[in-house]
């Protein structure tokens, strides 16, 4: 029986609960009505949020909002009010007051784990919308390659799982060299393309860097443990040289940080110590050739790359954390699922200007490698079959119509990229 509730009550609600999960609409406003209106009956937590719920998607707006207060009056502590009312505004686009709601949810109140994370990064989210416009949308070169030398920072680690990235690592590796960092941990998964000769090559030009190289063997599509593993492996080793990270930022080696110019990472973990924060929030920005130029190593990627999207309305997002963190990897680094995430310890990357550029789609040639790989690797685990469909889906279509699917997902990429250059859409309406 639920709290408060009679047997019948407790049964009846639960009822009214299966109509609004059906669409049923009309059979669970009357027996919402039905329920309030039985002796005895005291309204709980969840009653309040069904009839919200249920008041949103008949379009009561007024009942709505007066629903919402007494709800949040009754149940000082509960986090669902605010989430209730952060949908209802971000769905009728007034985003100053959905980022209101979701930024006083009490979220201590959220007791499990990975619901506090989707509020927490909802409404950072909804902080990267409010300061996207004011970041610069060209991709520039970070200034020491242009003859100015940036503070190196001793206390960050950018780790990197790759695979077949030859074209593009030593770009990755000299442009995050430019803004400070000097110790990278690189797990190489089964590359073909000598991927690890680059890597040995750069830590070779680069006597003042730590670069630990590792064979990754494993052909299985592991992402999310293979990453935390290659983070644990590099907080333990360059600590026991004596110098302990106080950030960790795994990347793909399609992904480079974007600072204001003439700004690199000591400017970065700067800003975040005035905040006293533990984690680095970015969001990532697909960027293209806008005539469809294919990218090889030998062309400079700041020249090549003409098109960054703005925020479309996916708005991903990526993390640097500290160490002690680690265990809340997610599968793509785009959430944080650990029990002592809380609000204040999140750095919004956006506000100060700050990105990652996501040069997702180079060449018809890197995409199809893009295909084999991942449908390979997804292939050769024994995980449900809606686990990475992207990949298991284009591998399928690959086999059968062969390398003209590549070049149909570059040229979509760039196009869709293209279109998205300049323009905001309001963030996906879900948590």
């Amino acid at each position: 029986m639920m709290a408060n509730l009679t047997d019948e009550q407790a049964a009846s609600l639960d009822e009214a609960c299966q109509f609004l999960k059906n669409g049923q609409l009309d059979d669970a406003d009357r027996s919402l009505s039905s329920l309030a209106q039985s002796p005895g009956f005291v309204p709980t937590r969840l009653f309040f949020a069904k009839l919200c719920e249920l008041l949103d998607r008949q379009g009561r707006d007024e009942e709505f909002l007066h629903r919402i207060n007494e709800f949040k009056q009754r149940f000082p502590q509960a986090h669902n009010p605010y989430m209730l009312a952060y949908l209802f505004f971000l769905r009728r686009e007034d985003i100053p007051s959905a980022a209101q709601e979701i930024g006083s949810c009490p979220e201590q109140s959220i007791s499990h784990t990975k619901t506090r994370a989707a509020v927490l990064y909802a409404e950072a989210r909804l902080r990267i919308y409010q300061a996207h416009l004011s970041i610069e949308q060209n991709f520039l070169r970070p200034a020491d390659l242009e003859g100015t030398v940036l503070e190196p920072v001793d206390d960050l680690a950018i780790c990197m799982m790759v695979r077949d990235e030859a074209d593009v690592m030593m770009a990755n590796l000299l442009h995050h060299y430019a803004l400070g960092c000097r110790k990278f941990a690189v797990m190489d998964n089964l590359s073909r393309d000598g991927t690890a000769s680059v890597v040995s090559r750069f830590a070779r030009m680069h006597a003042d860097c730590t670069v630990l190289l590792v064979h990754d063997p494993i052909e299985g599509y592991y992402q999310a443990r293979k990453t935390q593993g290659l983070c644990r492996l590099a907080r333990d080793c360059f600590c026991c040289a004596g110098e302990e990270l106080r950030l960790i930022l795994p990347l793909d080696a399609d992904e480079f940080v974007d600072l204001p110019s003439g700004m690199g990472f000591q400017w970065l973990v700067d800003r975040m110590m005035e905040k006293e924060c533990e984690i680095v929030v970015f969001h990532l920005c697909n960027a293209a050739n806008s005539s469809l130029i294919h990218y090889d190593e030998r062309q400079d990627v700041y020249g090549l790359v003409d098109i960054v999207e703005a925020c479309s309305g996916q708005i991903v997002t990526k993390n640097a954390f500290h160490p002690r963190f680690v265990s809340g990897l997610t599968m793509g680094n785009h959430t944080l699922a650990h029990d002592d995430i809380s609000r204040d310890k999140l750095f919004v990357a956006c506000e100060v200007g700050a990105r990652i550029i996501h040069y997702k789609y180079r060449s018809p040639r890197h995409v199809a490698s893009k295909i084999l790989n991942g449908g390979q690797a997804v292939n050769a685990t024994k995980l449900d079959q809606h686990y990475a469909l992207h990949w298991r889906t284009a591998y399928a279509d690959m086999q059968q119509r062969g390398f003209v699917v590549a070049e149909e997902m570059f040229e979509s990429y760039c196009r869709t990229t293209a279109k998205y250059v300049g323009k905001l859409g309001i963030p996906p309406c879900r948590i």
